[in-house]
């Protein structure tokens, strides 16, 4: 299927770690002067600079080695899993300004036997326990070296996964991150093309400025934004649904 879509000027490396069906695929895909099949560990095998590298196991992070054989606008797509299986693929492509990230769809797939950190495993757990639509609020992969701060959504020790994008607005850094305001209700706050977005496992969508630390969901929802330290990011949120309220701490 890749080998129809990318047609006859393109062409397509195949890497498959399995040696029995590494062999079928050499064999099956003989007749195809656009592809390249071959047996080893893709996370150790050398290929050409690519347009596009699609991922069909599960990670708990992006391999940098791939991220630096993207060209120019180049996209890969992996799929970012729990110990479980559960999780999300992620596309990140490569920018002028950076990785832009974005979730594409949940998923359910086997994991990669090295491909993983220990350290994230559990973090991704609970993400993803709070909502299987989590990851839909990444909009950025960070290589720098930084303090963990509300806009990182899983951060390692070489890559963060972000809530920021890539061209932020600075006015809303203080109002990202996530607020639980019980168990089973956690609001995360990200940026989005049109300003303040809001996500939980109730569904979402953005929000309008509406005052000094206030936004609004017409006809949905009001959000205020409170500061134990009048100096400090908010810390709080209060959210008003109708004739209900409920008050939200900040978590990261």
């Amino acid at each position: 299927m890749i080998a129809e879509a990318v047609g006859t000027e393109g062409r397509v490396t195949a890497i498959e770690a399995d040696p029995e069906l590494a062999a079928r695929a050499i064999e099956n895909l003989a007749d195809r002067d656009n592809v390249q099949a071959m047996q080893g560990n893709a996370l150790e095998a050398d290929f050409e600079d690519a347009d596009v590298i699609f991922v069909n196991f599960g990670l708990t992070h992006p391999h940098v080695p791939w991220l630096e054989r993207l060209r120019p606008g180049g996209r890969l797509q992996v799929p970012i899993t729990a110990n479980t299986g559960l999780g999300m693929v992620m596309r990140f492509t490569r920018t002028d300004l950076g990785i832009e990230a974005k979730g594409v769809a949940p998923t359910q797939i086997f994991s990669s036997v090295s491909g993983r950190d220990p350290e994230l495993e559990g973090r991704l757990l609970e993400l993803y326990s709070a909502g299987p639509m989590g990851g839909g609020v990444v909009a950025s992969l960070r290589l720098d070296a930084h303090e963990q701060d509300a806009s990182c959504w899983l951060h390692g020790a070489q890559m963060c996964l972000s809530t920021r994008a890539l061209e932020t607005n600075e006015a809303l850094a203080p109002y990202l991150g996530r607020c639980d305001c019980n168990p089973q209700l956690t609001l995360t706050f990200t940026e989005g093309a049109e300003g303040l977005r809001v996500s939980s496992p109730l569904g979402g969508g953005p929000l309008q400025p509406a005052g000094e630390d206030r936004f609004e969901a017409p006809g949905t929802a009001h959000f205020t934004f409170e500061r134990s330290d009048p100096a400090a990011p908010p810390d709080r949120v209060r959210v008003k649904l109708g004739e209900r309220t409920l008050q939200g701490t900040r978590v990261s």
